[in-house]
């Protein structure tokens, strides 16, 4: 599991370059990102090439990815649960979720860090376990609440 245990600078600067190489490239997709909440036959309607973007895109996801767990592991259910809250907050509009997404996550993250720094444990849990105990009940709520609206 994912820690921000004795972390330092020197994880942010692992970090860095892969952050650095994505955002142009989530810069440049915006707008794709920003149609993809329609169909991809519609997006493609809109002049998009939509293999180019896909893939830009995915280059984009695995950079942000891998930077991340360089520095600090794999946290779970921080990536689902941060654009959902920034949905349930009402911003539901794609360009608000995609830049408030990250800014909710790192809030989320220390969040989760506090708990799991306050927990009176022989030594600190690991921030993922907590991500986990809230993000799984609250990925099956909306899943729940999904099947019910589609039914």
């Amino acid at each position: 599991m994912g820690s921000l245990a004795n972390k330092s600078w020197h994880s942010v600067m692992l970090a860095l370059p892969g952050v650095v190489l994505a955002l142009p490239l989530v810069w440049f997709g915006r707008r794709f990102l920003y149609a993809l909440t329609l169909s991809e036959e519609t997006v493609a309607t809109m002049g998009f090439n939509v293999a180019r973007y896909r893939n830009l895109m995915l280059l984009a996801v695995a950079l942000l990815t891998t930077a991340s767990v360089v520095a600090a592991g794999v946290i779970g259910f921080v990536g689902l649960l941060a654009p959902h809250a920034v949905r349930l907050i009402g911003f539901n509009h794609p360009k608000y979720v995609l830049w408030l997404s990250p800014i909710t996550a790192i809030l989320l993250l220390l969040i989760f860090d506090t708990i799991a720094q306050l927990m009176s444990t022989a030594r600190e849990l690991p921030v993922g376990v907590i991500a986990a105990l809230v993000g799984a009940p609250l990925l099956i709520v909306l899943l729940v609440r999904e099947r019910t609206r589609d039914a």
